[in-house]
């Protein structure tokens, strides 16, 4: 049995992606830093990898290896307080700490197998949180590629782009389809 594409892809997919769900939790109350905030995370802006991608083609011969990733990285703390200013809330917001969080995750984990309920807390998302995703777009530095949106500037129009998407489809926020109109 071969994997069965959808007629209707929900626009939903586009935005399932870590930096939208940090920010959906971040407005929505439900997210916590675990640990100390310090851990390295990088991003990938779309309107920089899609100038990564035409600067490959343009500039690049050959086959090569190559990782996307915006520069410089930031720790998640820094990432955090960003969004929270975007969206009128100050500080870090709930902090929590790791070796309190690590045990009590297990247990959510335990009960995920028996209730067949997918926990938001459990042992593989505390670990990815602390988990450092520092990448460096080497090959493209040393070819000369310059990202046009700082990290800062790209959550800045992330942030704006959810609280439009979340103003148009209020309530059904997470169920809105490409083919909706309003």
């Amino acid at each position: 049995m071969g994997h069965q594409i959808p007629k209707k892809t929900g626009v939903y997919r586009a935005v399932d992606n870590n930096i939208f769900r940090l920010i959906d939790g971040i407005s929505a109350n439900r997210f916590a830093i675990v640990g100390d905030g310090k851990t390295i995370k990088t991003t990938a802006y779309v309107k920089n990898f899609v100038d990564s991608i035409i600067f490959a083609i343009e500039n690049l011969k050959g086959y090569e290896l190559y990782v996307y990733a915006d520069t410089p990285p930031s720790p998640m703390i820094g990432l955090v307080k960003d969004i929270r200013f975007r969206l009128g809330k100050s500080g870090t917001g709930i902090r929590l700490p790791f070796f309190i969080i690590r045990p009590i995750s297990a247990f959510f984990d335990f009960l995920s197998k028996i209730t067949k309920i997918n926990f938001p807390i459990t042992r593989a998302r505390i670990d990815t949180f602390v988990r450092p995703t520092n990448f460096e777009p080497r090959n493209f530095i040393q070819k000369g590629f310059k990202q046009r949106y700082s990290t800062k500037e790209a959550l800045n129009e992330t942030v704006e782009w959810y609280i439009g998407l979340k103003a148009k489809y209020e309530s059904n926020f997470f169920f809105f389809r490409e083919d909706d109109k309003k």
